[in-house]
């Protein structure tokens, strides 16, 4: 569509007697749930975003599609790149990827920085020690429960509700009580479960979104 956008512009600047503008296309990018990336899809990485999110969703999109990634958004000579895709395993290279392009956008003490994040909280599954924080006094609802759903929304661990739903029956939410000998860990499996909010509660959105209750 983008495409016809622009041919028809350049016949509207040739009516008015201007220079037709030239331009040019690139293919059109695959977001990490298969779709054409889109913001009104919410499939889309933003380039503002914080280099350890960016890493781990760039980490998130399907192998098949990492050509494109490269070519677009690196500076990676061609041949490289299907050296790259050829010899190396797709984890590796996707981690080629997202550090190639977190570096762009950010720096390379971020990008690496990102990657260490990457690996300590997703691929071994530990506690990152530089989450972000949460005051309860912030808070909506200044109850002692509060649903799950009310919870991921605003802390803003989910960009929408139904994305926390979607990741609630998943079994992709976490939550840790931070509070000595109440049990370490909890998994929500239930949209509508009322949860304790305590000051030192820890809670996870997905592999790589953490916030801790202040």
């Amino acid at each position: 569509d983008q495409m016809f956008n622009m041919q028809a512009g350049r016949k509207v600047m040739e009516h008015f007697g201007l220079e037709p503008q030239n331009f040019i296309m690139m293919k059109p990018l695959v977001g990490n749930d298969g779709r054409q990336m889109g913001k009104s899809l919410m499939n889309f990485i933003p380039i503002l975003a914080k280099p350890s999110d960016m890493f781990g969703q760039l980490m998130s999109i399907n192998d098949e599609v990492m050509e494109d990634y490269f070519v677009a958004l690196t500076r990676i000579p061609i041949k490289e790149i299907k050296q790259i895709l050829k010899e190396e395993e797709p984890i590796d290279a996707k981690k080629k990827l997202a550090f190639e392009i977190t570096k762009f956008y950010s720096s390379e003490k971020d990008a690496i920085g990102a990657e260490k994040h990457f690996k300590k909280t997703v691929q071994s599954g530990e506690i990152p020690e530089d989450m972000e924080t949460f005051q309860l006094s912030k808070l909506k609802t200044q109850n002692s429960k509060l649903n799950i759903i009310d919870l991921l929304d605003e802390t803003g661990l989910t960009p929408s509700r139904g994305e926390a739903k979607r990741l609630i029956k998943q079994g992709g939410v976490l939550v840790l009580s931070g509070v000595e000998g109440e049990a370490a860990s909890q998994k929500i499996l239930d949209v509508s479960q009322e949860i304790e909010v305590k000051k030192g509660m820890v809670v996870r959105a997905g592999k790589r979104n953490w916030i801790k209750l202040q």
